[in-house]
This record gives C-alpha cells, structure tokens and sequence, in this order.
C-alpha cells in the first residue's frame, strides 16, 4: 500500500494537501491571538466568529467549485471523444490556488500589520483549502481505499509538523514571512502540477500495473 506514495502524482497531491491543511492549522492556532488583541479587541468568547468564512466556502465555493468540474471534464471528454482522463481534475485546482497563495499572503500582511488592514481579512482568509483527492480516485480507482487512507493519514502527519512549526517561524521571520513562505511552497507545488497535468498519462500507464487488484 504504502509503494503507491513512490507514484510522482500521488506524492505530489500528498504534498499538496499536507502542505495546505498545514497553512489551514497555522491559520486557525494563530487567528484568536490576533483578533482578541490590539487594534481589534474582539471578546475572547467572539473570537471563534472569525471562522465563519468556512460557512460561505461550503454553501457557495464547494457546489461551484464541484459542479464546475464535473462540467468542464464532461466537456474535456466531449471534446476527447468521449473518453474521460484523470487529468482534467487537476485544471479545476487552478482557482484555489491562486486563491490559497493569496490568502496566504494577505494574512501573513494583516497580521504583522494589523492597523493597515480589516478584521474581515480573517473571516475571508480561513475559508481557504485545496485538494487533489479526485484526481487520484480517478487515475486509480482499483486503489481507492488505500490512496484514501495513505492520503488522509500522511497529510495528517505533514500538516501537523507544518503547523508545528509556525510558532518559531513567526518569531524568526514574523507574520508576513512565515506565511509568505507557505504561500511560496503552495505556489510551487501547484506549479508542479503542470507537469503532472502535462505527462499524466504517461505516468499512469508506468504506474498502472502496480495499482491493480490482483485478480485483474
């Protein structure tokens, strides 16, 4: 099970959502420090409303982010005589990581400068996250179980020593570049995307007889 972490596009989405769900946890350990002190001065039992951003993402960003990707790869198909390939499910990541580096950024910005910027920055910021989860239940659907639990348990691991470590990163490089940094890693992981976008096939079919049911 664990040989499937060797495939480069399954290590790439574990990357990927390591990485994230790691900027995601740095966000939401450091957003009550922030809110309840200077200049904003929330109650200490208000501070939670910051999260009220992920309520938006999953009323309006995830049904338009998941119905636009079915639609586009239905579209892809059409246009690929009807055959489906998994690589189309990485195009719809475009959006969210550009929105991801952003939020990254901004929130590194208000947070060691937060007299420049709103509080609304906070509940607009949290709400950010990716994954490439589909993209691999697609590439290898006879190891759909095992790439769920590999993913879903090391990106756990990851995230949890990314957001580890945030604490001695602010302290050494503040805010702003220790979410710079995070944006900079979310940005060069979705740019090796491209490739993967880009020689996918190729390496599902390297890939691929290792990541069938014995039975086949």
């Amino acid at each position: 099970m664990f040989g499937l972490l060797l495939f480069p596009n399954v290590f790439w989405a574990l990357c990927l959502n390591g990485l994230t769900l790691g900027a995601n946890i740095a966000i939401g350990t450091t957003y009550g420090g922030i809110v309840t002190a200077a200049p904003y001065n929330w109650a200490q039992d208000s501070a939670s409303y910051a999260n009220c951003g992920q309520i938006v993402t999953a009323i309006i960003a995830l049904p338009l982010l998941g119905h636009g990707s079915d639609r586009l790869v239905k579209w892809r198909a059409q246009r690929n005589g009807g055959i489906h390939e998994p690589e189309n499910r990485i195009l719809p990541l475009i959006i969210p990581l550009i929105v991801g580096v952003f939020s990254c950024v901004l929130y590194g910005l208000a947070a060691q400068n937060p007299t420049h910027y709103h509080w609304f920055i906070y509940i607009w910021v949290i709400a950010a996250n990716i994954v490439a989860i589909t993209y691999l239940l697609d590439s290898y659907p006879a190891r759909a179980g095992p790439l769920l639990v590999i993913v879903c348990a090391m990106r756990g691991i990851m995230s949890f020593g990314v957001s580890y470590g945030i604490q001695p990163m602010i302290q050494a490089k503040g805010y702003d570049g220790a979410f710079g940094i995070f944006a900079a890693l979310t940005a060069a992981f979705g740019m090796l995307g491209v490739p993967i976008f880009i020689w996918g096939k190729n390496i599902r079919a390297l890939t691929g007889k290792w990541a069938k049911d014995k039975n086949e």
